[in-house]
């Protein structure tokens, strides 16, 4: 099981906070949705969470143990990392960069079990890849190589997934792909925290959301504590109806910044 924390993290840069006393802790059997404006220090608090940017100060622990003191492989192997974007230019096959998931872990495939890794076929079929998976990578759109490096990320088993702005982009169809995908992973032993910017369907899939302004976490918990009329006019600045189906809440916005109508 993979546990990893951020205790008082800070970090200033040309004199400006980037990320203000930021203090969480992320695990497995949950789908965890980073919401915010544009700007907000989502991504660089997964890279810092990633140790990829040292904090100026606090703590980032993987499993109890500060991240700069862990190797690159060993945080690799407990964390899989989805870049916003994720540009691909190898000239592989879809079925190649998603075989490549399972060489990121230096695994052989017969050695992974059904129940711990997605297989070759159930990542490309589930993720709706199945008529592109002898294309080469370069000539697919958009959309197509974002579906093909978020199964080769689900294909390396990292217990913890790490996923900035895994939808954005992509049809309506194929985000909902994609977030039962990612409700597929969870488990006793796996969990996903993505950035999302659709509220709707970071309410409808995800466990729990955190809501960043400015750098700072504003709120973490349940969407339907998160999602309040409040926290939408002071973060995202827009008047919205916000009404609950099983539990969850349904935003639909009236006026954004300036009174203008959307």
């Amino acid at each position: 099981m993979t546990h990893l924390s951020a205790k008082d993290v800070n970090i200033k840069r040309s004199g400006r906070n980037i990320l203000k006393n930021i203090s969480l802790s992320l695990g497995s059997g949950e789908l965890v949705g980073l919401i915010g404006p544009n700007g907000a220090g989502k991504t660089t608090l997964l890279k810092v969470l990633l140790g990829l940017i040292e904090p100026t100060s606090g703590l980032v622990q993987l499993n109890n143990i500060p991240i700069s003191k862990v190797s690159r492989k060993t945080v690799a192997s407990h964390i899989g990392y989805l870049a916003q974007g994720s540009p691909c230019h190898w000239p592989l096959t879809v079925e190649k960069v998603v075989e490549l998931g399972y060489l990121s872990r230096g695994k052989a495939r017969n050695n992974d079990t059904a129940s711990k890794l997605f297989s070759l076929d159930q990542a490309i079929n589930k993720l709706g890849l199945s008529s592109l998976r002898h294309r080469l990578v370069p000539t697919l759109s958009g959309g197509e190589r974002t579906l093909t490096m978020i199964a080769r990320c689900l294909m390396g088993g990292s217990p913890l997934l790490l996923a900035d702005e895994p939808i954005t982009g992509l049809d309506p169809g194929h985000q909902v792909d994609v977030m039962l995908n990612f409700l597929d992973h969870i488990s006793d032993i796996n969990g996903v925290v993505a950035v999302l910017h659709d509220l709707n369907i970071a309410a409808q899939y995800c466990d729990r959301l955190i809501l960043m302004d400015q750098g700072a976490i504003v709120s973490d918990g349940h969407p339907k504590d998160v999602l309040t009329s409040k926290n939408l006019i002071d973060v995202y600045g827009i008047v919205a109806d916000i009404s609950l189906k099983d539990g969850r809440p349904l935003v639909i916005g009236h006026r954004g910044r300036g009174g203008h109508g959307f």
